[in-house]
C-alpha cells in the first residue's frame, strides 16, 4: 500500500510525505541486524519414560535422563521493504544443521505475505515448510505445508530430539472470521503423513478437522 504521513507543524503548516507500506505480523526492526542465541538440555528418552515406566520420572539421575544438550545462534535482517532474510546454525545432542528463512511481502489479490525456511543436516536429510497469508476486512486465510525427508542410517531413524529423524509431510488449511455478536469462528483442516521406516514406506495419513467457536 502507499500511504500518506502528515505532519503538523506548530507553525501551522503541513508537511506531506508519500512511501509504501507492507502489512506485517508482529515487532520486527527494518535496517537493523538482529540475533537469538539458546542453550538448554532436554530429556531425550521423554517417550520411553511416558510409555514405559511411572517411577522414573522421579529419579532422573538413576535413569540418566535430561541429559541432552540443544543450542542455536542465529541472525537475520529486515530491508525497508519488509522483506527478513535469515540464517542460523543447530545443535542437537551432538548433531549440527543449518537453516535459513525468508518472510516477504507480495500484496496481491491471493496472497498477502510468504513464508518459507529449510534446514538441512548430516547424510543430506533435509525439512523445509512454506506458508502463506490472506486477508479480507475480517477473514484470514492460511495454508502451510512442511516436508521432512531423512537420509541418514536407519538404524537412526525415529530418534528422538529437538528436531527428530523421521519422514513426514504436512498440510493445513485454516480459515478465521467473525459471525455476528463478534463471535469468532474458525475452520481447520490438516492432512499428515507419516513413515514409519526409511524410505518412504509404510506409511500412515491421518486427516484432521477442526471447527473453533
Amino acid at each position: 500500500y502507499d500511504i500518506t504521513i502528515v505532519s503538523k507543524l506548530n507553525n501551522g503548516s503541513e508537511e506531506r510525505r508519500t512511501q509504501p507500506f507492507f502489512q506485517r505480523y508482529g515487532d520486527f526492526s527494518a535496517g537493523k541486524i538482529e540475533y537469538l542465541v539458546q542453550m538448554g538440555k532436554y530429556d531425550g528418552m521423554l517417550n520411553d519414560t511416558i510409555n514405559q515406566c511411572s517411577n522414573c520420572q522421579k529419579d532422573s539421575k538413576l535413569n540418566n535422563i535430561k541429559n541432552n544438550n540443544f543450542a542455536s545462534a542465529a541472525t537475520s535482517y529486515t530491508t525497508e521493504n519488509a522483506i527478513s532474510l535469515g540464517s542460523g546454525v543447530m545443535s542437537d545432542n551432538g548433531l549440527t544443521f543449518a537453516n535459513a528463512s525468508i518472510d516477504m511481502p507480495v500484496n496481491s489479490m491471493f496472497l498477502e505475505r510468504i513464508y518459507t525456511d529449510g534446514i538441512y543436516g548430516k547424510s543430506g536429510s533435509y525439512g523445509y515448510s512454506v506458508a502463506g497469508v490472506k486477508s479480507y476486512d475480517s477473514t484470514s486465510l492460511n495454508i502451510t505445508y512442511r516436508n521432512s525427508v531423512y537420509n541418514g542410517d536407519d538404524s537412526d531413524y525415529g530418534r528422538y530430539g529437538i528436531i527428530p529423524a523421521y519422514d513426514n509431510e504436512y498440510l493445513q488449511l485454516s480459515m478465521r472470521t467473525y459471525l455476528p455478536y463478534q463471535v469468532g469462528f474458525g475452520i481447520d483442516y490438516s492432512r499428515s503423513t507419516s513413515f514409519s521406516t526409511g524410505g518412504r514406506q509404510n506409511k500412515g495419513r491421518q486427516n484432521t478437522l477442526d471447527i473453533l467457536f
